[in-house]
């Protein structure tokens, strides 16, 4: 039986638009916000999103599960091909969530990282999204309630250090704690870009090939064949009717704006941590 959908990428790259795209479609049910609180069952004291397959127990396998399916409105004895999950830290962990569900399927999309390092940086300086945040507050389980006590010591913390928002955005990468003490926070996205892709791929590896799709966003944006492959590879019941909608939804356009925020500085410190990432994804 196959497992469920988990969309893999990283903060900004459009894993949010597949996810609220496949959300339209009858054959699927999607968590409809990010839920790295219940991957992290068991690991909410971890410092980082890398979460090892030895830490998961049978309970904690049961309650990600349970959980997942009830986010995604299906019960226990629902087919788990119809869940479709997307957190942006999913990356950091591919073996754990092998671990939670053997026979998961990946959507993997990788975008330019220039781009998504100029939008990471405004989000995180902004402040919290409160229509999100209040959403998971109505569902989230009694056994997650720890979420609460991360989430306001991580926006004292931010507030403090002079943000809108708190003190850690999206995939907490190994030693991002560290690097908030030491490195400026372009370095930090940059960085937080690159492990997120780099350990992605690395991983995707090791997943048999009928598990796996991986897309480039400038396809998605612009080539019908690429959506068409993600429906076929989704379960989708009604492609036609979801290119239908991919054009209703999209928004050309934002690719380019780093060009206009960053500088010679901000380009070598980009060029320094990612130069590698970006040519082996063939970005530059």
């Amino acid at each position: 039986m196959s497992g469920p959908l988990i969309i893999i990428g990283a903060a900004r790259s459009g894993t949010k638009f597949l996810r609220d795209l496949l959300a339209t479609d009858t054959a699927l049910d999607c968590v409809p916000y990010d839920v790295n609180y219940v991957w992290r069952t068991g690991n909410e004291s971890l410092s980082h999103d890398e979460l090892d397959p030895a830490s998961l127990t049978p309970a904690r396998q049961r309650r990600i599960q349970r959980t997942l399916m009830s986010l995604a409105k299906l019960s226990s004895d629902s087919d788990p091909a119809r869940l479709v999950e997307k957190s942006v830290s999913n990356g950091l962990r591919i073996p754990f969530i092998e671990a939670v569900f053997p026979n998961a399927r990946y959507l993997h999309i990788v975008r330019d990282g220039r781009p998504v390092i100029e939008s990471s940086m405004r989000l995180w300086q902004a402040p919290p999204d409160t229509g999100s945040l209040k959403r998971k507050l109505r569902d989230l389980p009694v056994s997650q309630y720890g979420y609460l006590y991360w989430f306001g010591i991580n926006y004292l913390k931010g507030r403090l250090k002079g943000r809108s928002g708190g003190e850690v955005w999206g995939p907490r990468y190994q030693g991002i704690l560290d690097d908030l003490e030491t490195e400026s926070l372009l370095t930090i996205v940059t960085r937080q870009w690159c492990k997120t892709v780099d350990l992605a791929a690395d991983t995707m590896k090791t997943i048999p090939e009928g598990r796996q799709l991986t897309v480039r966003y400038d396809d998605l944006m612009r080539d019908p064949i690429t959506l068409e492959r993600i429906a076929a590879f989704s379960g989708v019941s009604d492609t036609n009717r979801l290119v239908k909608t991919f054009h209703a939804k999209v928004q050309h356009g934002n690719d380019d704006k780093w060009r206009k925020v960053f500088g010679d500085k901000d380009l070598e410190v980009i060029k320094a941590e990612a130069g590698m990432t970006l040519k082996r994804f063939g970005f530059v």
